[in-house]
């Protein structure tokens, strides 16, 4: 990263107050990300369902993906604070009801660095390297010869750079050896990738 961050103590503090209300989600008491999500939901990166449930599984928006990035950056300090330009966005292509929030600093900065703020699903790739960007996190140079997962050669080179530090910061692991880049993203999975980060950062 070309910054250091950290968890700001208003972060910390609000986190306090969350786990004392903590929400357990009915349909994660099962799942392999249950822990993941418990966490996320603590510092206020995601939000269950009226109906007490999280959809662990659900895929999610470039919209939603950017507003949970954005959370987690407002979580953090030191962050770099220089927003977007409203005026690089496609307003027609996000939804009504997240164009107050899509124009605050962080959510806006990463719009404008991944364009992928509309309603079509991301994958696991699109998401992993609008993570990294969004967090300053630079490509790292991978060694010749070297398997950042199985099924690499089906992500662009131009992001494989960025998959390779995700992975060496531990923010991302795969499946068996794979990485799925073309897969949607599901909200467990993102929540998992986001609380990672939010676990290796050190608190003010």
């Amino acid at each position: 990263m070309t910054q250091m961050l950290e968890i700001s103590a208003e972060a910390l503090q609000l986190r306090t107050a969350r786990m004392e209300q903590a929400q357990q989600f009915s349909d994660t008491v099962e799942h392999w990300a249950k822990e993941q999500v418990q966490n996320a939901q603590s510092w206020g990166l995601t939000n269950g369902y009226p109906d007490g449930s999280f959809n662990p599984d659900g895929k999610i928006s470039g919209t939603e993906g950017i507003l949970m990035m954005s959370r987690m950056m407002n979580c953090l300090a030191g962050e770099d604070t220089t927003g977007g330009n409203t005026e690089q966005i496609q307003w027609q292509n996000v939804p009504e009801w997240a164009h107050t929030m899509l124009q605050e600093t962080a959510a806006l900065r990463i719009a404008t660095q991944s364009h992928i703020y509309g309603e079509t699903q991301l994958n696991r790739l699109q998401f992993a390297v609008a993570l990294a960007k969004g967090m300053s996190i630079e490509p790292m140079a991978v060694p010749e010869g070297t398997v950042v997962f199985l099924d690499q050669e089906e992500i662009p080179a131009d992001a494989l750079g960025y998959i390779y530090a995700l992975r060496t910061l531990g923010i991302i692991e795969g499946n068996e050896g794979q990485f799925f880049p073309n897969l949607g993203v599901t909200r467990a999975e993102a929540a998992t990738m986001l609380n990672r980060v939010m676990t290796m950062v050190p608190a003010e």
